[in-house]
Parts: C-alpha cells; sequence; structure tokens
C-alpha cells in the first residue's frame, strides 16, 4: 500500500549540513496532476481549496490566467484586478502579516501568544481599521506617526539603513502598549543582531513587470521538477549565472536590488515595516501588492502577484474552445520554493550553524521565521560521533 499524498508538505531544516542537503522536504508538485483535464471555472476553485493559506491570492491569479489564456491577448480588458480586489488582496497580506508576527513568532521565540489582540482585528480590515487597531493595540500611536522619520524622500523605507532608528521606535512601543508585540519583537531582534548570518551569495531579484523575465520565467515553468527546485538566470545580464533569487517583504518589486544578502534582524523587521505601510494611503508612503500577466501564446499565460511571503505565479495552459475548453497543464511557483530552496541564502546560511552549539536550535528558529515558509518546519539536530579515549 503506498503511503498518503502530502499535499500541504513539510520542511526538515538541518543546521551544519552543507546544501543541498540542509534543507529537505517540501510540497509535491501535483498541480497539474489534479487540475488536468478540468473546466477552467472548476480548475480555479480547486486552486484555491488546495491553497487556503492564501486563497485569495490564488484565486485572484488563477482567474486572471484562465482569462488571459482565452483570450490570446497580452492583455485581456477585464483580466487585470480592479481596486476593490488589491484592497482585499491587501488586507490577506495584513492579515497574515500580524498572525505571523503576533502568534507564531511569538510562540517561535517561547514567548506569549497575542491571540487576544489578533481576535480583535476585523477581518475586512481595509488601512483605516488596520491604523486604528495597530495604533491601539501594537503602537500606542497612528502608523504614519510611528513611519515618519523613516520615510524617505522617494516615499520608501530602508530597513537595514534605519534599524537602529526602527529599534528605538519599537522600545517606545513597548512602553507605550507594554502587553503588545513590540518588546517581544526587540529582544528578537537584539537576537538576530548577534548571529553570525553568512548566507549564499546574493542574486539579482524576480522583476516579473518586465515581460521579457515574466515570459522567461513562465518557459521555465514547463520543465519536470523546475516549480519544486526553481533557479533563475537573469535575461537582462549577458553571461548571468544561474541563481536562487529571495523574494519577500524585505525584496519587493518597487525596491532597488540589495548589494548583500537581507540580515535575519533586516528580515523579520521588513515585515513589521510593510504591515505598518499596508495601513498608509499609498500618497503617504503606503504599500499595496504588484501584479501582472503575460500571455503565452494562444491558451497560454503567467500570472502573478505579490502576496504576504513573496512572489507567487501561475501559469495556465488550457485546450478546446467554448463549453470544451479543458486545462492541459498548470504550474503554481510559490514563494516558499525559492526562499526554501536547497541552494538557496537560508540553505547557505544554516550550512554555516554547527550542529552541537548549544544556541543553534533558537538561531534556526529565527532563521525560519525570516524566511517564513507556508508549511510545517521542523529542526534536525545531526548527532556528532566521538571516539572515546581508551
Amino acid at each position: 500500500m503506498s503511503a498518503p499524498l502530502d499535499l500541504l508538505g513539510s520542511l526538515r531544516l538541518r543546521p551544519g549540513v552543507a546544501p543541498p542537503e540542509g534543507i529537505l522536504g517540501g510540497r509535491a508538485d501535483v498541480s497539474a496532476a489534479l487540475l488536468r483535464g478540468q473546466t477552467p471555472g472548476a480548475a480555479i476553485e480547486r486552486v484555491a481549496l488546495l491553497h487556503t493559506l492564501c486563497a485569495t491570492a490564488h484565486r485572484q491569479v488563477a482567474q486572471r490566467a484562465v482569462m488571459l489564456a482565452m483570450s490570446s491577448q497580452d492583455a485581456a480588458p477585464d483580466a487585470a484586478p480592479d481596486a476593490a480586489t488589491i484592497d482585499r488582496l491587501a488586507a490577506d497580506i495584513a492579515r497574515e502579516h500580524a498572525r505571523r508576527i503576533g502568534h507564531d513568532w511569538a510562540l517561535a521565540w517561547g514567548g506569549v501568544s497575542q491571540a487576544g489582540a489578533l481576535s480583535r482585528l476585523p477581518r475586512k480590515a481595509d488601512a483605516h481599521v488596520l491604523a486604528d487597531w495597530l495604533a491601539s493595540e501594537w503602537l500606542g500611536l497612528p502608523p504614519s506617526t510611528w513611519l515618519q522619520d523613516m520615510v524617505g524622500p522617494d516615499r520608501t523605507i530602508d530597513v537595514g539603513r534605519d534599524l537602529p532608528r526602527l529599534i528605538a521606535a519599537l522600545q517606545r512601543s513597548a512602553q507605550a502598549c507594554p502587553a503588545g508585540i513590540a518588546a517581544p519583537l526587540v529582544l528578537a531582534v537584539q537576537r538576530c543582531l548577534a548571529l553570525p548570518f553568512t548566507p549564499g551569495p546574493i542574486s539579482a531579484p524576480l522583476r516579473l513587470e518586465d515581460p521579457a523575465q515574466a515570459r522567461a520565467l513562465g518557459h521555465a515553468m514547463t520543465t519536470p521538477g523546475y516549480c519544486r527546485a526553481p533557479t533563475w538566470v537573469d535575461t537582462v545580464t549577458d553571461n548571468a549565472p544561474t541563481t536562487v533569487p529571495d523574494t519577500g517583504p524585505w525584496n519587493r518589486l518597487e525596491r532597488p536590488p540589495a548589494t548583500t544578502a537581507p540580515t535575519v534582524a533586516v528580515r523579520l523587521l521588513s515585515r513589521w515595516v510593510e504591515l505598518l505601510r499596508l495601513a498608509l494611503p499609498l500618497d503617504a508612503g503606503g504599500w499595496r501588492p504588484a501584479h501582472g500577466a503575460v500571455s503565452l501564446g494562444e491558451g497560454h499565460a503567467l500570472t502573478w502577484v505579490e502576496t504576504s511571503r513573496g512572489l507567487l505565479a501561475h501559469r495556465v495552459s488550457l485546450q478546446g474552445h467554448g463549453p470544451d475548453t479543458r486545462v492541459s497543464d498548470w504550474q503554481v511557483l510559490a514563494p516558499t520554493e525559492w526562499n526554501f530552496h536547497p541552494h538557496g541564502t537560508l540553505a547557505h546560511a544554516l550550512a554555516a550553524w554547527p550542529a552541537d552549539h548549544p544556541d543553534t536550535p533558537e538561531a534556526v528558529r529565527l532563521l525560519a521565521c525570516a524566511y517564513d515558509p507556508c508549511m510545517a518546519c521542523e529542526i534536525e539536530m545531526t548527532t556528532v560521533e566521538r571516539t572515546p579515549h581508551a
């Protein structure tokens, strides 16, 4: 009897083990097998059921991919999400950020969950509601005031440059809201700053707003096994090496490419800052998820959107016409496959940690929080055999 298929997937992090054996597991690449032969409408709903954690984002990109594949045009007039859809995506990202920071991170650090505060965050939290909630539960003042010293002339925030200001602002919030998340977050950031972080080589981020890069990714996604362990060659740079880019709040599309891999502290506080920016209007330094779509030929399309963990892409292929249209292929590439790649920056950082060091479990938990998987994650401590003296 065969073992049951694990649709959700799981990861094992193995500190002190060199890539590619330091990160094992992952999720089964089953989208094509489960959706092939389905009608487009049925496939869209099944995609959302398969990916419940970010169901709104998956459903949106799935719908857009199907519409574009059926239209065989680069931009179907009704394919792009409207302002209300973007607001729903932004609200989902904000809730996911808040849950990760207030519950998952707190428990990972051995602290107390902010379940009470999180229960008071309305499900349909627009920017105004989110701003009020943040001010009363975690900040002690409006998000716009909290961030005003960090926002640059171009309306962006450089978390690495402003790290001391961010820590000082968190310390003030810890005094204003003693029961909030600010004080535990300060301690976590200080622990992260003490970690010897040795990531892999920095690579240029994916820029799918460039149609050439989007099409290149769409074609790469047809390679068997690619969506489980993706790699990237910058199509703009001549003789560019094959790399594994990071994706996440620390490296959004609107930000300039980093010259060094973001540290653990920068990754954690980038999510925090993005949560606050979701509570601001766009003209006041706010952030909303980017998105896009390209045709890959008649019946084929790639669509993408930024989610709480990073870049999500769907590649859809359809065959037939009218009521006889069916899915011939469907590939999903989620942020975790980049960030927990066995040759990515996290894999190199894990390899630098000796498995028998007393601080290793805490360090790996902080690393996992920073890179933020969308599936279960466990730490596997390898043992070091020693020959006893005679």
